[in-house]
Formats: structure tokens, C-alpha cells, sequence
């Protein structure tokens, strides 16, 4: 049986001046000038795909506020060190 660990990164981001939903807006910009694809987008949140090609590194990122914080997380699916370092550049 082969074990794997998936490599994710997340960080919390505070809101400053912006209200929740400029804050989601800006992010959703910012993931379709990107290129993700997004699976869910809701009043608080959203999931989206790193869309890198079928044979390159791809990654799930999430976005989640709660009271006036932002959770951000990337997570891939494999376990090497550039898994590592996308999942960081992602949330950057």
C-alpha cells in the first residue's frame, strides 16, 4: 500500500478596511485573471482549480471568510517539493 501526503499551504489574511464582499470580489478578479476554474462560489467563499494543463501541477484553493478574516488554502495532490512551492505562489 502506497502512502502519500498531500502538501497544502494556508494562510489568514485580515480584511483591513474592505467589507466582505469587496474582499471576495477582488479575490474572484483576481482568480479569473489567473485562469483557475472555479467548482463553488458563495457569499463567504469560493473553490477554485489551478488550471496548469492535463500534464503539469495543478492545486484546489480555497477561500473562506469568517468574522472579517480571510483562510486561504492550497492544496495539491501530489507530494514532491515543487507541490510545495506552487501551493505557496498560489496564495501570494
Amino acid at each position: 500500500m502506497k502512502i502519500e501526503f498531500k502538501q497544502k499551504q494556508t494562510e489568514q489574511l485580515p480584511l483591513d478596511n474592505l467589507r466582505t464582499e469587496q474582499f471576495l470580489n477582488l479575490a474572484i478578479e483576481t482568480s479569473k485573471q489567473l485562469g483557475w476554474i472555479f467548482g463553488n462560489i458563495n457569499e463567504t467563499g469560493f473553490i477554485a482549480y489551478t488550471n496548469n494543463g492535463m500534464f503539469s501541477w495543478n492545486a484546489e484553493v480555497k477561500m473562506k471568510i469568517i468574522n472579517g478574516t480571510a483562510t486561504l488554502q492550497s492544496q495539491s495532490g501530489g507530494d514532491d517539493l515543487a507541490d510545495v512551492r506552487g501551493n505557496k505562489k498560489n496564495l501570494q
